[in-house]
């Protein structure tokens, strides 16, 4: 071996010492801090759009007060709002600015009106010039009587804005109980009813009739309109 060899493979293992020195180092250092995610700038956004019921035609509801609540933005999440507000005009229009996130993606607007559910529904960066808005009616169902309504997923009034839902408020004397049945109005199978309570917390399976002294009852599954009718249970 020459001298030249010698010289040259002790540089080697002197540089593969070294990278091995610098990683053992570099491994016995503690992790640093987890980065704590940053929203983007705010920016002050236009929302326009119109409140409608949720009956069928979808009719305009005038007077109704429309508070931006929800937003969620890719960095943080879901954050509170509650910034400004306005009432929608003779023909359910509305418009207003709300700063937020420049990187928001939702946007939860809260309706407000007598005879409503308080209700959010979530509008997308796409639908901000042109929201629409439901607002829910307060819905009470009596013995011989039937509702037709139609249900959603973008909202949250029946516990989660994941769900198909509706609640109806039942009308019944202490002791008393109705036998509830409910039918699709466009061929849909998978509908179901629950008693008080969240719907589906724990899913039953899609049950269409159900007799309860509860005086609430939920309406959920994956068609768009239903009708729920009430009587009175056979010897009452």
């Amino acid at each position: 071996m020459t001298q030249a060899t010698s010289v040259t493979r002790q540089t080697v293992l002197s540089a593969v010492a070294a990278t091995l020195l610098l990683l053992a180092t570099a491994c016995d250092k503690p992790p640093g801090p987890t980065p704590v995610p940053q929203s983007a700038a705010p920016t002050t956004v236009r929302v326009s759009g119109i409140v409608v019921d949720d009956s069928l035609a979808e009719v305009a509801v005038p007077n109704a007060t429309v508070i931006p609540r929800f937003v969620a933005s890719d960095a943080l999440g879901f954050r509170d709002v509650f910034s400004v507000s306005t009432v929608s005009d003779a023909a359910g229009g509305f418009s207003l600015d709300v700063t937020i996130p420049a990187d928001w993606n939702r946007l939860g607007l809260e309706v407000r009106r007598t005879g409503f559910e308080t209700d959010s529904d979530f509008i997308t960066r796409d639908a901000v010039s042109a929201a629409r808005v439901h607002a829910y009616r307060t819905l009470t169902l009596r013995a011989g009587e039937s509702i037709t309504t139609r249900l959603f997923t973008n909202s949250v009034a029946c516990g989660s804005e994941s769900h198909r839902c509706r609640r109806i408020d039942l009308d019944l004397a202490p002791g008393e109980s109705l036998d509830l049945e409910l039918k699709a109005v466009d061929g849909g199978q998978e509908i179901g009813l629950a008693p008080f309570g969240e719907p589906g917390v724990p899913f039953k399976g899609y049950v269409t009739k159900l007799t309860t002294s509860e005086r609430q009852a939920w309406i959920i599954g994956r068609t768009t309109a239903v009708t729920l009718t009430a009587r009175k249970p056979s010897g009452q």
